[in-house]
């Protein structure tokens, strides 16, 4: 037997090279889905944007949607099978309730991203489960730390984003982003890091305070707005499909911060929604006027 062999046969047994090809199988898998899912998180809210297309033609695309409500404050983009999808959207959801009926109020955004990815990553220690073939984004708004949007992985690994993708044209869309993303995002880590120094050097006054967040406005720049982060989404994923997509032909789910001005309850936390094809079509008009 050639050495290295039939090592793809066992999802826990590690070639001699350190790899489990089940596990890399899997991540094919969700690039063969057919459709490519981005997620770009603004300074006053998240957004996610996903293609919506049927694999039939006698299938109606409406009931094809790959985004879940999870809770009314969370929404998930899945991207890979959607019935690994639909399992994994019903286990979020059961572990969002009772973590309500528990500790009485709702799941936090990255605790909720945690519990997927340990889910996932135990499929990877047993020789009769098969790893999910998705691929989550999870968005949602934090008390403390405003939007955020996370990625699970079929391995388990989990991380928060500026910007994520997922699917087919997974890279093409990460480098077109990061193009149009680095003048947001450059300026505003080195501004951060520069205050949170300077927060631990310096004494905490009001003066200071007041003068931190002045500085800190003029000499970097700002994260996008939700509205430009729906627009740069809208734009990536039709720049790397090559094609102008229709408002029927995409899906867009958002999740506004509570200063964005969106309706919030008492756990203060923005509500998810999937924007209308009106709304699409709006962001689609603005896209092609400012180009």
């Amino acid at each position: 037997m050639a050495k290295g062999s039939n090592y793809d046969r066992h999802l826990t047994i590690f070639s001699p090279e350190g790899r489990l090809y089940q596990i890399e199988y899997a991540f094919k898998a969700v690039k063969s889905c057919g459709y490519t899912s981005i997620g770009v998180r603004g300074r006053d809210g998240v957004v996610f944007v996903t293609q919506l297309k049927a694999p039939d033609k006698l299938i109606d695309p409406s009931s094809c949607s790959h985004i879940y409500r999870v809770s009314p404050h969370v929404g998930v983009l899945m991207t890979g099978f959607p019935a690994d999808a639909r399992s994994i959207a019903q286990k979020l959801r059961q572990q969002v309730a009772d973590f309500r009926f528990k500790f009485g109020y709702d799941m936090p955004v990255d605790v909720m991203a945690r519990w997927l990815a340990d889910n996932n990553q135990v499929y990877t220690q047993h020789a009769y489960m098969r790893v999910m073939a998705v691929e989550t984004m999870i968005i949602g708004c934090d008390e403390e730390k405003g939007p955020l949007l996370y990625k699970v992985d079929p391995a388990g690994y989990v991380a928060g984003y500026h910007a994520a993708c997922a699917g087919v044209k997974e890279v093409e869309a990460t480098n077109w982003l990061e193009k149009k993303l680095k003048s947001h995002l450059v300026p505003s880590q080195a501004t951060a890091t520069a205050t949170a120094t300077a927060t631990a050097t310096a004494s905490t006054t009001a003066a200071a305070a007041a003068s931190a967040t002045s500085s800190s406005d003029a000499g970097g720049v700002a994260a996008p707005s939700l509205e430009q982060s729906i627009q740069f989404a809208i734009s990536a994923l039709q720049s790397v499909l090559s094609e102008d997509l229709k408002a029927n032909e995409m899906e867009v789910g958002i999740v506004k911060s509570p200063d964005g001005g969106m309706d919030i309850d008492a756990a203060g936390s923005g509500v998810f929604e999937k924007l209308s094809e009106d709304d699409i079509e709006e962001h689609l008009i603005a896209i092609s006027e400012r180009d």
